[in-house]
């Protein structure tokens, strides 16, 4: 009997050594990914995709699909890695860099793009896209007659795009028209309806305008192409705290923190809510986070010392005032 127990235990133990040294199709486990972010379930996809990688290391087809993921969460740290990756992996630099540049802008990272990713021959795929990126880089960057006579170069070779529009449109903003950085927007809106970038955009300018019904519309917008757009979703929040909904603003906040829990700027945005209602001390907790990540974010100090001027510490007021006060002397 113990015999054949021993022999029993022999063969379960062969078939799973053997189920475990199987490695699982990448193709099938990036179709399952591709499903579950078209049903909104980024999460699962990512799984997925990680389980992909880790398995399937050196497939640069998977370290796209996870960079784009990675895009698509805002996590561009993390996307500039899997792109890389995959270009070592065999992935061609004209489908890899412009996917580089977007994730080093969204890190602001904007000397980088000028210094890492080369501008390509006009006839090369991705020339328009990264000419863009770099211009936009250049503004960021306050070289505004390096960006300015890029985008002259390609009007003279009659390229039309939304990443060219919405640089024209942020140099535009750099000398302060904001009409002409708006009908930039506009024109590049009609190439693409659904430009992520530029809907934000044209969002913060009607914002700053003082349009807030056409704001929120713009918002809105946006979202309707990435509903985890953190930047929307924190506006849509600070136009809720302007029209008093502060509990409309509280839930758009805490959604964002479920996603993005060390997340600054949403930190913030609950602290100020919560001095709206009169929470001071759950505000001052808010606060004291932001100010140990950023120490000279002016409006968290502004806050900060309105918040402790509520509770009566009178002297912590006055020295995060008179921080603002240094910075901004006309505040």
């Amino acid at each position: 009997m113990s015999w054949h127990i021993d022999r029993l235990s022999y063969l379960l133990c062969a078939l799973l050594l053997a189920g475990c040294s199987g490695k699982a199709d990448p193709k099938a486990l990036m179709a399952e990914a591709a499903k579950l972010e078209q049903a909104g379930n980024l999460n699962g996809a990512l799984i997925q995709l990680k389980n992909a990688a880790q398995v399937h290391g050196d497939d640069k087809d998977v370290r796209l699909q996870l960079g784009q993921l990675y895009l698509t969460l805002e996590d561009y740290a993390s996307a500039e890695k899997e792109f890389k990756r995959a270009r070592q992996n065999g992935m061609d630099s004209s489908i890899t860099d412009p996917l580089i540049a977007r994730a080093l802008i969204g890190q602001r990272e904007y000397q980088r793009v000028v210094e890492e990713i080369p501008l390509p021959n006009r006839y090369q795929p991705g020339y328009s896209f990264l000419l863009a990126k770099r211009a936009q880089a250049l503004v960021a960057l306050g070289r505004k007659n390096e960006a300015a006579a890029l985008l002259e170069q390609a009007k003279t070779q009659e390229l039309q795009s939304a990443d060219l529009s919405l640089s024209q449109a942020m140099l535009a903003l750099a000398d302060k028209k904001i009409d002409e950085a708006y009908a930039a927007l506009e024109d590049g809106l009609k190439l693409d309806p659904k430009h992520l970038d530029s809907l934000v955009l044209k969002a913060d300018l009607l914002h700053l305008m003082g349009k807030s019904a056409e704001a929120q519309a713009a918002y809105q917008a946006a979202l309707a192409v990435n509903p985890r757009n953190l930047g929307s979703r924190l506006a849509l929040a600070m136009i809720d705290i302007g029209n008093n909904r502060l509990v409309d603003a509280r839930k758009t906040i805490d959604g964002v923190l479920k996603d993005s829990p060390r997340n600054l700027s949403a930190k913030y945005t609950l602290a100020l809510i919560d001095f709206k209602e009169k929470k001071n001390p759950e505000a001052r907790d808010q606060l004291t986070s932001v100010l140990k990540a950023a120490p000279n974010y002016l409006p968290a100090v502004l806050l900060s010392g309105a918040v402790e001027y509520s509770l009566g510490h009178l002297e912590s007021a006055q020295n995060n005032l008179s921080k603002v006060l240094s910075a901004n002397p006309n505040h």
